[in-house]
């Protein structure tokens, strides 16, 4: 999956506009030649950056919020992760409220999303909201840049939503960097009432999510509606999945993370992850590792040469 925007790139002072005009971005970005699915995802979502937050100022919102998190909590608490990774933690509203509410906190949490602008808001939930530990990167579902069987446990809420037709490679990855449980709470067409099954198809939602675990290889351990909804149109469920015979691999330097180009091992130096595999360095950018493809800027001497400039304030780890 590529995010990056159609030849020519895309006006962004035009979809601030079309998005003050409410207007639907994903479906107007799909409408331009030669714009991919996934670019129209990313500025759709980051567009909306803060106004998730926003929105759970409400206060039943926030209710409605903190009693998913809370059946969420109890199930990833059955499993007794020590490392978590939440897939498309946007805001990061949906994973520190969990992990505020297991009873037994892991010790490495970390949530992707594709957005820069949402996570910077997440960041600073994160620090408003108490739970700093929470570590948020920029990746892709479909090529995250982790070691295989980093985690314990790999759970998603409302995230692989948006990506009808890509059901398949982002279950993949999800496997793959599972070493234990796979979590997701997604819309159900299998399940979900008429009004849910139209809803998925006319905005392209993911359907099939149990049968392409199977072929994966996974043992469904649960699979039915979630309790309650937001959206009574948009009723998801709870899959809960299991990787056969897999076991938590070691971080061999500390973190989780690869190169997402080369898949080489990443080496943390002075405000950047650097790949000694293909010498492409990653910035780190308000404390946010930036681990796309198109973010890996190629300097194969970057630590050696970084180290002997003196330490600067936009320098520091």
């Amino acid at each position: 999956m590529s995010t990056s925007p159609p030849r020519g790139g895309i006006d962004p002072g035009l979809l601030r506009r079309l998005y003050q005009e409410k207007r639907n971005i994903m479906e107007y970005l799909r409408s331009q030649e030669g714009c991919n699915d996934e670019f129209a995802i990313l500025a759709a979502y980051d567009l909306q950056a803060g106004s998730y937050t926003e929105a759970i100022q409400d206060p039943e919102l926030a209710r409605a919020n903190l009693a998913a998190s809370a059946a969420l909590a109890r199930i990833l608490d059955g499993m007794s992760p020590q490392r978590v990774l939440h897939v498309g933690t946007g805001e990061a509203i949906t994973i520190s409220h969990v992990v505020k509410q297991m009873r037994h906190k892991p010790a490495h949490c970390h949530g992707l999303d594709l957005s820069l602008s949402r996570l910077l808001v997440g960041q600073r939930n994160l620090l408003d909201w108490g739970v700093p530990e929470i570590r948020l990167f920029l990746a892709e579902m479909g090529a995250m840049p982790i070691l295989d069987n980093a985690f314990d446990v790999v759970f998603s809420s409302h995230s692989l939503e948006p990506n009808g037709g890509h059901e398949a490679e982002l279950l993949a990855e999800i496997y793959r960097v599972s070493g234990g449980h796979i979590v997701l709470r997604e819309p159900s067409h299998e399940l979900g009432n008429a009004a849910t099954r139209a809803h998925i198809e006319r905005h392209g939602y993911v359907k099939g999510l149990v049968d392409e675990l199977r072929k994966l290889g996974a043992e469904i351990l649960e699979h039915r509606l979630w309790e309650t909804n937001e959206n009574p149109n948009n009723q998801a469920a709870l899959i809960v999945a299991r990787k056969p015979g897999a076991t938590v691999a070691d971080w061999p330097d500390g973190h989780p993370y690869v190169s997402p180009v080369s898949g080489g091992p990443l080496r943390r130096s002075r405000g950047a992850y650097f790949c000694p595999a293909d010498g492409l360095v990653f910035p780190i950018l308000a404390g946010i590792p930036c681990l796309l493809p198109e973010n890996g800027i190629f300097s194969s001497r970057y630590p050696e040469l970084v180290a002997l400039l003196p330490d600067t304030p936009d320098s520091g780890n």
